[in-house]
């Protein structure tokens, strides 16, 4: 250790040396200093390793040991002590005011530092979260592409087999129509031998087509020209009394199902196009003179009421006298119906003439007023009434029902009409003369006995029977030329 230090740590315990003492230390002529100074040297050299042992534990020592420590100090170095001390305090409390500085500024330094980790630990998260999700996109874009591929493949397949398929049914349909034509020529030799030369019956598939198309336009036009809801005032309350058709439409549960409110916006459409198409039926479709009012008015000058129903009743009569199965009655009628409809020829005669301008004026004028008497009994589901879009409509739902009930009514097959009261208490799939309304198909897509055993509530369509072949043989064969359409709820 340097000599000043140690001068300094002496002084600082033991106060500065008096100048004689000092004197006395170097005066070699002093005996007993000579003969003392050993002693002192050793003296000397323990009180300095007791003052650098001391010097080092100072920090740890309390002030009041450091007090007591110098009670034994002269009277002036004990005067100048609280100075020093104070100094010390001083110099300790600003070092710690430094100390507790440079420890906030750290903090704040710690603190911006684990700010900046955690944006940079952000930073890379969402870059890698990023980079995961742009794979997973990739992948799924793959999965997308290859997906698409192999729909675009089954896609092309299937519109291969369709080709195939339409091709095989445009084969088979003039295959048909090829013996269709066959059948024809043959019927028309047959009753050139007869004498009846002219007039050939279409065939079922034909008629059957026909009357898919009709029913198709009455459920068309039921959607778009009935009242969009009922409201609050039942529906049998609504039509009370103005629905003849009625107990052949549908039941009483069969009122309640259509009143239900998840149908009520759907009963008006459904109930119109059910009391239209059996409108149709009864009145055109198996009453093939319905315009002889009309025909004789204008042939006579004469009104001659309903003639068409009292031309019905005469063939009615004849049924129940030689029964339904009788070819001389369906031969009858259909002949009349015939003759009224003569096939072109080349040179008609005046007579002729006239017969193939009445028919069609008296056709016309009929199909007017069943249109009038019509919209008359089923204007509560008519949203206009007076619509001239919708009596036009209508006209043309007639015009295409005559032409049906001349293809029918030619036939020497004996006509009935089939309403509810004639089809069973409870659906069946495998019914030959009834299926199921189209607004079931959701139902029957998986299990096409699903509606088995539920009653039949609501018949939109009669069944169009006939009875016995066209040509008017063998009367036990029951040809169903359209089937019913029924709605369970």
């Amino acid at each position: 250790m340097p000599a000043s230090r140690l001068q300094a740590i002496r002084d600082k315990f033991w106060g500065p040396i008096a100048p004689d003492t000092a004197n006395n230390k170097s005066t070699p002529n002093n005996k007993l200093d000579v003969e003392e100074a050993p002693q002192k040297k050793a003296n000397m050299k323990s009180s300095l390793s007791r003052v650098s042992l001391v010097s080092d534990q100072s920090s740890d020592r309390q002030p009041e040991q450091k007090f007591a420590d110098t009670k034994s100090e002269p009277s002036e170095t004990r005067q100048t002590r609280p100075q020093t001390h104070q100094e010390e305090i001083r110099g300790l409390q600003t070092r710690i005011q430094e100390l507790e500085r440079l420890r906030k500024s750290d903090q704040v330094k710690f603190k911006k530092e684990e700010q900046l980790k955690d944006v940079e630990r952000d930073s890379i998260c969402a870059k890698v979260t990023q980079g995961f999700e742009e794979k997973r996109v990739t992948e799924r874009e793959q999965d997308f592409a290859q997906f698409q591929t192999q729909w675009n493949v089954r896609e092309q397949k299937f519109n291969e087999a369709r080709h195939e398929w339409e091709a095989a049914k445009i084969k088979l349909k003039a295959k048909l129509q090829k013996q269709e034509q066959v059948i024809r020529e043959t019927q028309e030799a047959a009753f050139r031998m007869g004498d009846q030369a002219g007039w050939t019956s279409e065939p079922d598939s034909v008629i059957g087509d026909e009357l898919k198309r009709l029913e198709t336009l009455v459920r068309d036009f039921s959607k778009i020209f009935a009242i969009p809801a009922v409201g609050q005032v039942p529906l049998h309350e609504l039509l009370h009394g103005k629905m003849p058709e009625e107990q052949d439409i549908l039941i009483k549960l069969g009122w309640e199902a259509l009143a239900m409110e998840r149908r009520n916006r759907m009963a008006p459409w459904l109930l119109l196009s059910a009391w239209l198409n059996r409108f149709i039926s009864s009145e055109i479709l198996v009453v093939p003179f319905y315009f002889m009012e009309e025909l004789l008015l204008k042939i006579t000058g004469h009104d001659h009421l309903r003639a068409d129903l009292c031309l019905l009743d005469l063939f009615h009569v004849l049924d129940c006298v030689h029964g339904k199965d009788s070819k001389e009655v369906n031969t009858a009628r259909s002949e009349l119906l015939r003759l009224l409809h003569p096939r072109p020829v080349e040179k008609p005669s005046n007579n002729m003439r006239l017969l193939n301008d009445l028919v069609p004026e008296a056709e016309a004028q009929a199909l007017r007023r069943l249109v009038k008497l019509f919209i008359k009994h089923a204007a509560p589901l008519f949203a206009n009434p007076k619509s001239a879009d919708m009596h036009e409509k209508l006209l043309k739902i007639m015009e295409k029902a005559s032409h049906v009930s001349l293809m029918i009514g030619t036939q020497r097959s004996g006509l009935q009409c089939d309403g509810l009261t004639s089809q069973p208490l409870d659906f069946r799939f495998t019914s030959k003369e009834a299926e199921a309304h189209q607004l079931h198909n959701g139902e029957l897509e998986d299990d096409e006995e699903a509606l088995d055993g539920k009653p039949i509530l609501l018949a939109t369509q009669p069944a169009i029977i006939a009875i016995g072949r066209s040509d008017g043989s063998d009367y036990s064969v029951r040809r169903v030329l359209k089937k019913a359409i029924v709605w369970m709820g």
